[in-house]
């Protein structure tokens, strides 16, 4: 069907095929039934369908604003327009290319899914701001390749009831110019990113990355060998604008898992080992390759489990004087779980500052070489600073060269604070494992950083050799301060690294730091007075001194003793055990005043009220 101005179709039931092409828009009176392939051409014009269609096979060649509406299931297998395309259905929808200069692409199913891995989503545009595309499904959503670039780029929202699973592809909103990108959101029951899936918002000039947010209840980061498999925010080389921050809220768990399994063995005297574990091929990163900050990253879960490789790191790469800063991370997760090549890191390989690392947990646990790391690895002349961590914990264990730093190559080291800890264990370091935060670790100039433990209790075992260090090459020695309840165990103090589980914060050439282990604890006699050890008599207080002729006063003291503080305790040799003086006792010292000073009997009753009042009985 070709008309040359606009075309309106009312109650139409057709077994095969549809095919309109129309000099003006296209709309509907009724509703429209087509088992066949329907194809849609308005040019530019508008396509209008809101009715309760039935459409199987729907391909939209041209047009601005495009609205579809649905009863059933609809297959989207191509659309190229102009501006808005909306397409509303009651089940399913599935997609081949569709494309949207700049425009809206909006999908929605009520009640069942849909699939955009056939084909690419694409709102983008080189002259403009990139379009938004928005995806809400009643069930579950796979998603394919969508890119929503501009000199802004564009918003890219997904939800589903159920999950989210992008498998193998990209989805990608990239600022090419001045403006302020609008980010990626992710909300659904469950969120998977698969087999080289990537969420990416970048910025390649002057503006702003967008954010990405991800709201779900479970989290899951996983890919095959040599893929990529991640969610990132960053900026490329030669850009000026800052990276988005990437935050994840998944209310039970997030899971990273990488596809390099088994034991990974950090050198802390080589920190590229280090970045190996940071620069992962799976995970959650942001990265700054220009002169702006990368993003920062939070992290907020019940349960946080990262291994085989995979990570969590933000990094600031450019070696330029203005290079940009790295991100911050933040994690908060009642149980943190950190398994073989696993790394949560900031680093700086260029003259940027590596950003700060912040831990809140009920149980942290790192085997098998994991790594928490806010280290500087300069690949340039220009030196960027290591980073701090700072960690409150219940439990924290290091157990097999797992590994806290915040090292530098080149120059000084961080800080480490752990703050609040009821217990630190660490174990099976061989010389590998620790707390360490050494400057000129590649025999160069550098101080060493500072640690700052406050912990219950600590224990570790000395021939399994896990250190706690500040330590320098050339440099000054670090500062170690460590404040506990006891005595740490299986751990000490020496003025250099041994074989064995050392604190410790030499220099081989410069000056040495300090360590101040503080073991006051509690103290157990707080709140105590300490008794005479001899007895002694105090003086009368002057409402006790008689006046006139009467001389009787008297004091008793009765020396040092007494009883057990308990009925059931058994009285020792050494218990002194003192009467008590009653009444008769009294009375007969009455007696004695009276036959002696021949007062009258009113004076002696007055004198045995003194008498009784200032009879003193020590016990």
């Amino acid at each position: 069907m070709n008309t040359l101005e606009n075309t309106q179709l009312s109650t139409l039931d057709i077994g095969g095929n549809l095919s309109i092409i129309s000099g003006g828009g296209i709309s509907q009176t009724t509703p429209i039934t087509i088992t066949g392939q329907t194809t849609l051409n308005a040019e530019n014009q508008d396509i209008v369908l809101p009715q309760a269609n039935d459409f199987n096979q729907l391909t939209i060649q041209g047009g601005d604003e495009v609205t579809i509406n649905d009863i059933n299931d609809i297959s989207l297998e191509d659309a190229r327009v102009f501006g808005r395309i909306t397409v509303n259905a009651v089940t399913d929808i599935t997609t081949q290319d569709i494309s949207s200069l700049s425009g809206l692409i909006e999908l929605t199913s009520r009640d069942g899914s849909i699939d955009t891995t056939g084909g690419t989503l694409s709102s983008s545009l080189s002259t403009g701001n990139g379009g938004n595309v928005s995806l809400s499904a009643g069930r579950n959503l796979n998603v394919g390749d969508i890119d929503a670039d501009g000199l802004a780029g564009g918003n890219i929202s997904l939800s589903a009831e159920d999950t989210i699973s992008i498998n193998q592809n990209r989805i990608a909103s990239f600022t090419i110019g001045e403006g302020t990108g609008q980010g990626i959101n992710l909300d659904a029951d469950v969120v998977e990113v698969l087999n080289g899936g990537r969420i990416v918002s970048s910025t390649n000039g002057p503006g702003n990355a967008g954010p990405v947010v991800i709201n779900a209840r479970q989290l899951r980061v996983q890919g095959e060998p040599d893929q990529i498999t991640v969610v990132t925010t960053n900026t490329t080389v030669g850009s000026s604008g800052t990276g988005g921050n990437l935050t994840v809220n998944a209310s039970e768990s997030i899971e990273l898992i990488g596809n390099q399994p088994g034991e990974f063995r950090p050198d802390i005297t080589d920190p590229l080992t280090i970045f190996e574990a940071a620069a992962t091929p799976v995970g959650l990163t942001t990265a700054s390759f220009g002169s702006g900050d990368a993003g920062n990253l939070k992290i907020e879960t019940d349960r946080f489990v990262i291994r085989n490789g995979a990570g969590v790191s933000t990094s600031t790469v450019s070696g330029a004087s203005d290079a940009g800063a790295g991100g911050e991370i933040r994690v908060s997760a009642d149980f943190i779980d950190f398994q073989g090549r696993a790394g949560l890191a900031t680093t700086t390989l260029g003259c940027g500052t590596a950003g700060d690392i912040f831990v809140f947990s009920d149980q942290l646990s790192l085997f098998d070489g994991a790594v928490i790391s806010a280290s500087s690895i300069p690949f340039s002349p220009n030196i960027g600073r290591a980073g701090d961590i700072e960690i409150e914990a219940d439990d924290v264990l290091l157990d097999n060269r797992a590994v806290i730093t915040t090292s530098s190559t080149t120059g000084d080291g961080g800080d480490i604070t752990l703050g609040d800890i009821g217990v630190l264990r660490l174990l099976r370091g061989d010389g590998i494992g620790g707390i360490f935060t050494d400057g000129g670790a590649n025999r160069a100039i550098g101080d060493g950083g500072r640690i700052f433990i406050e912990a219950d209790n600590i224990f570790a075992v000395d021939q399994q050799n896990t250190d706690i260090s500040a330590t320098a090459f050339i440099g000054r020695g670090g500062g170690i301060q460590i404040t506990t309840q006891s005595d740490p165990i299986g751990i000490e103090f020496r003025p250099n690294r041994t074989a064995f589980s050392d604190i410790t914060a030499g220099s081989d050439q410069g000056p040495q730091g300090t360590v101040d282990i503080d073991t006051a604890g509690l103290d157990p006699t707080q709140g105590t007075a300490n008794l005479p050890d001899e007895p002694r008599a105090p003086e009368l207080i002057q409402g006790c001194q008689v006046s006139g002729n009467r001389e009787a006063t008297e004091f008793f003291d009765n020396g040092r003793g007494g009883t057990r503080p308990g009925p059931d305790e058994a009285i020792t040799p050494e218990t002194v055990l003192v009467p008590w003086i009653d009444l008769e006792l009294a009375e007969d010292i009455e007696q004695d005043i009276d036959d002696n000073t021949a007062s009258t009997s009113e004076q002696n009753e007055a004198q045995n009220n003194q008498i009784a009042n200032c009879s003193t009985y020590s016990y």
